[in-house]
């Protein structure tokens, strides 16, 4: 044994191989599942999107009204997909399919604050949100989203803001309003 230290170093290596490849082996494991998740939501968007592009008032009727937006707004993602230029097919939509595209990212963005929305979205995203929402018949929402924004476009601090829109906010009672806008401007949106 006059060579003792050779087998602790030895013992080292192979704790610290076992723990690397522990290490290595969760990582592979979590990007597995992400990579998992990543593709069940392209196959969902895919799926919403072939129900959604030629739907009847009725399969939209049948629907949650969550799911119409969502359905809604893979048909228009679809397009902006596609196009060359993705700012301009934006603006050739209807004003209905523009308003729609809009609350579908408002949603997910304002869950957080409005604040959040307003710091991470631009144009036309931002200036449409008002009159999106009114047009959905959001009129006290519609107001202080107009208020947040002229105030962001100042400068000021928006964040006064989240307080008053978190309690407005009902994101059940938009989508159902949403869903109402769909099946009365169907045609129009999704043509």
């Amino acid at each position: 044994m006059e060579y003792w230290y050779l087998w602790v170093l030895f013992a080292v290596l192979c704790l610290v191989t076992v723990f690397v490849l522990y290490k290595a082996s969760g990582a592979l494991q979590q990007h597995n599942n992400d990579k998992k998740q990543l593709l069940e939501e392209i196959d969902r968007l895919k799926a919403l999107k072939d129900k959604f592009q030629h739907a009847s008032k009725e399969e939209i009727e049948a629907c949650e009204s969550r799911e119409v937006l969502d359905g809604v707004q893979a048909v228009l993602q679809s397009k902006i997909e596609r196009a060359d230029d993705p700012e301009t097919c934006f603006s050739t939509f209807p004003l209905p399919s523009q308003y729609l595209y809009t609350l579908y990212y408002f949603l997910e963005d304002s869950e957080t604050a409005l604040s959040f929305f307003l710091g991470h979205n631009g144009e036309p995203l931002c200036s449409l949100a008002s009159p999106a929402l009114a047009a959905v018949g959001e009129e006290k929402l519609s107001a202080l989203v107009k208020e947040a924004y002229t105030a962001y476009n100042a400068d000021d601090d928006v964040s006064r803001f989240d307080a008053p829109f978190k309690e407005a906010f009902d994101r059940a009672r938009i989508s159902e309003h949403c869903k109402t806008y769909v099946l009365e401007n169907r045609e129009t949106v999704l043509s």
